[in-house]
């Protein structure tokens, strides 16, 4: 496709690309930016496809994606959190067993996650997630926790751990699981912090740049590999919201990168040990096209290395 119009924060129309040589059906494609309603857009016909939450119906299909994690992060650049051993001792303190009941509640749009990278990832085109790769994640360990607390105290020549702000969206499963930590902490750690919930957009925005403690939010991995997805904890990686700067990390990306599944299933220990945040659940998302529309499908990940979300290049539309 070549592009034709660009409508700054409206739109981009492309057409087919009378040079390229392959199969291209449709001979025009516009991408709409910022539409306030895609799902009523969808349901009217203005749009043929769009990223929704849940399945539409209506004559719709959706496509689900689990490329998408909640996850606890903390930020390692600020006190107290710069130390590793601070970040254990909240991640193993924490009582997870109550987390499946709480997703189960929300009609199983999420489930409990098995490690950091999304069920999605992949590692030599075949799926990275098995039976036994999982981490031993929402392992509740009070007493591992509380000995790991002490050690981060040690280091940072404190008697006990300052108050810190946690931060989380306002909705009421991020509301619920961010609530449930606090008293995990303040029962099994004597650790009393800030609760802050926040419209999603504030949250992700204070994320975004560095401005928050320990936060509860959601992220679509970047890349399509597993190692792809876990790039993002490299220092100064696009992404990287925990700011880890972990040379050994680091070393163990580019391994994973040029390796298969036993260099991938060594960075994803080395993450479990270095904690820059703990994964919570696999977010399941949607992709809607239209009633009337086919060979439209979405790809993981936003596209990935393709920096395409959806392959329309044989896509047909019926009247």
């Amino acid at each position: 496709f070549c592009l034709a119009a660009w409508n700054h924060n409206e739109s981009l129309l492309m057409y087919k690309n009378e040079h390229y040589h392959g199969m291209v059906a449709p001979e025009a494609v516009r991408y709409v930016i910022g539409v306030s309603d895609p799902v009523a857009a969808l349901q009217d016909g203005s749009l043929d496809a769009a990223p929704t939450k849940t399945p539409l119906g209506g004559g719709t299909t959706a496509y689900p994606l689990q490329d998408s994690l909640r996850s606890l992060y903390f930020n390692t650049t600020t006190d107290p959190f710069t130390v590793p051993a601070i970040r254990t001792a909240l991640r193993d303190s924490a009582e997870w067993q109550a987390v499946p009941r709480r997703l189960t509640e929300q009609g199983n749009a999420e489930v409990l996650a098995a490690g950091f990278v999304p069920p999605d990832g992949t590692v030599g085109g075949e799926a990275y997630r098995t039976d036994t790769n999982a981490l031993t994640a929402m392992q509740s360990d009070p007493t591992a926790a509380r000995a790991a607390l002490q050690t981060g105290l040690n280091i940072l020549q404190m008697s006990t751990l300052p108050k810190f702000e946690l931060l989380a969206a306002e909705d009421t499963l991020s509301a619920d699981i961010a609530r449930y930590l606090v008293q995990s902490w303040q029962k099994n750690l004597n650790v009393y912090p800030t609760l802050t919930l926040l419209p999603e957009t504030e949250l992700n925005q204070r994320v975004n740049s560095g401005n928050y403690q320990a936060a509860i939010c959601i992220r679509t991995a970047t890349g399509l590999s597993g190692a792809e997805n876990l790039s993002c904890y490299a220092a100064n990686a696009a992404g990287n919201l925990s700011r880890l700067n972990n040379a050994a990390v680091d070393a163990a990306i580019q391994s994973a990168l040029s390796g298969g599944r036993t260099e991938l299933e060594t960075l994803e220990k080395l993450l479990w040990q270095a904690c820059p945040a703990v994964p919570i659940s696999a977010v399941t998302r949607y992709y809607a096209v239209g009633a009337n529309v086919k060979h439209v499908y979405p790809r993981p990940f936003g596209g990935g290395r393709f920096a395409a979300p959806l392959y329309f290049r044989e896509a047909l539309k019926y009247d």
